[in-house]
């Protein structure tokens, strides 16, 4: 009866509070201020941009783990993808996101009687699979990709779903060092605030083992909203002896309203083929959101995440 109750206000609640993870990037990615939309630098192309995974011919398997202490957040993703057997590439990824916003109903649902010695709590996990597929051509000039994902929401006090979307993409790279590329994804609507349609074109400078500089724009086509949300992600990595990788990056979301900036460090060991990764967010300037009250205010503006991949 409780779950009842609380659903039709839960609903209208919960739809508007999406947050800066709306996606998620890997250690390398974070670093970069998630700049590498059209740059495989790890598994995130996989749910990125499919066509920057036949860009290169390579093979990466890697996995992370992100934690951010706002919405007691844990996100553990595996993923792998083959642009080194043929022009023909096909990548995988699966995600356990499990994370319980902010929620006191005696605030936000202030007219419902609750029982001040419950822990009423708006626990959730998602589980997300991406499957994604690309092609090169033209000597890899020219990649074209498609991914498809099912995501499975279960929720504490809401009913249960299941949805399926596909992303697209293609890149170009005119000359060996520089990429230009254009994503969309979610083109099949899902109705969550989280997972909504985005066009993203981007460019980038790489120089294999010395230095990678990228910038992203990310425009947001949510549903209720006139105006298109328009983001921007910029980074960049250097990299030293072929074996430190140091990262920073800038990024936006919701129309600047929320602004971070990020950096990470990386070490490959290279007998291993091995690449330890960790990345950083930090939220800056002054935060119009509810923050807990049970953990310190920086929990609130950090967020971390440390990985590994095999790149061969």
């Amino acid at each position: 009866m409780r779950t009842l109750v609380l659903l039709i206000p839960l609903t209208l609640l919960l739809s508007s509070t999406a947050q800066a993870e709306d996606d998620f990037f890997e250690p390398a990615a974070m670093g970069m201020g998630g700049a590498v939309r059209n740059l495989a630098v790890d598994a995130s192309a996989v749910h990125l941009n499919p066509a920057a995974m036949a860009g290169k011919p390579q093979y990466i398997a890697g996995s992370n783990y992100s934690f951010y202490g706002r919405e007691k957040s844990h996100i553990i993703a595996s993923g792998a993808f083959d642009s080194r057997t043929s022009n023909f590439a096909l990548g995988t990824e699966y995600t356990v996101w499990r994370y319980s916003p902010l929620f006191e109903p005696e605030t936000d649902l202030n007219w419902f009687p609750t029982n001040p010695d419950e822990d009423l709590e708006d626990k959730r996990t998602w589980q997300r699979w991406d499957i994604a597929v690309a092609y090169a051509i033209w000597q890899r000039r020219i990649n074209v990709g498609l991914s498809a994902r099912i995501v499975r929401q279960q929720y504490a006090i809401r009913d249960n779903r299941t949805f399926f979307t596909l992303d697209g993409g293609v890149t170009f790279w005119p000359v060996p060092f520089l990429v230009v590329g254009f994503s969309v994804q979610n083109f099949i609507p899902t109705k969550e605030e989280r997972f909504p349609v985005r066009l993203s074109p981007g460019l980038a400078l790489d120089i294999p083992n010395i230095l990678k500089v990228a910038a992203d724009l990310v425009v947001e086509l949510r549903d209720g909203e006139q105006v298109p949300y328009k983001d921007l992600h910029v980074g960049v990595e250097g990299t030293i002896a072929q074996a430190v990788h140091i990262r920073g990056g800038f990024y936006s979301e919701r129309q600047f309203t929320e602004t971070y900036i990020t950096w990470g460090l990386g070490l490959t060991v290279a007998q291993a083929k091995l690449t330890l990764g960790y990345g950083m967010r930090i939220e800056v300037g002054p935060m119009d959101r509810r923050i807990r009250e049970d953990r310190p205010k920086n929990n609130s503006r950090i967020l971390n995440t440390v990985g590994f991949d095999f790149k061969f």
